[in-house]
């Protein structure tokens, strides 16, 4: 993976990051109740069952860095942003480049639409522009160049 290389490119060289994040889904919404599903039941006790929302999904070691990124996003985006913190070594938060990051024992996150977990499209032939909505895209990336700017 690219971000593995990335990843331990940075370690090597001792660069200074102060965290990674990960795009990944961030363009499916809706606003029907029942449109949210969740891969362990707990989940659905906690968060909305309508998939109007984006997710900053991180593990025990990187809380802080996750509540920072969310609290950042929630202070800028016009969208619901929730988080999860998922215990470290969990294979449900590790679905992306940032697990790479957390090898070399780097902050790193995901903000993700829950991709499969909400997007009946996802991975079929009716996964076409057509059924992202580039408004709430944007007020993604806004939240995150924002929080992004803010860090330290």
């Amino acid at each position: 993976m690219g971000s593995y290389i990335h990843a331990k490119s940075i370690y090597d060289q001792k660069e200074d990051i102060v965290g990674m994040i990960c795009y990944e889904m961030i363009g499916y919404f809706s606003d029907e109740p029942g449109s949210q599903t969740f891969p362990v039941p707990e989940l659905a006790k906690i968060y909305p069952d309508t998939g109007n929302y984006i997710v900053v999904v991180g593990i025990e070691k990187c809380k802080t860095f996750n509540e920072t990124i969310h609290r950042l996003m929630s202070e800028q985006s016009g969208m619901n942003v929730e988080k999860i913190v998922f215990p470290d070594g969990s294979g449900l938060a590790g679905r992306s480049d940032q697990r790479n990051y957390w090898e070399f024992e780097y902050d790193a996150v995901m903000i993700s639409d829950t991709s499969f977990l909400r997007n009946p499209n996802y991975h079929k032939e009716t996964d076409t522009i057509e059924t992202l909505d580039f408004e709430k895209m944007t007020e993604v990336v806004n939240g995150c160049y924002h929080a992004a700017t803010k860090l330290e």
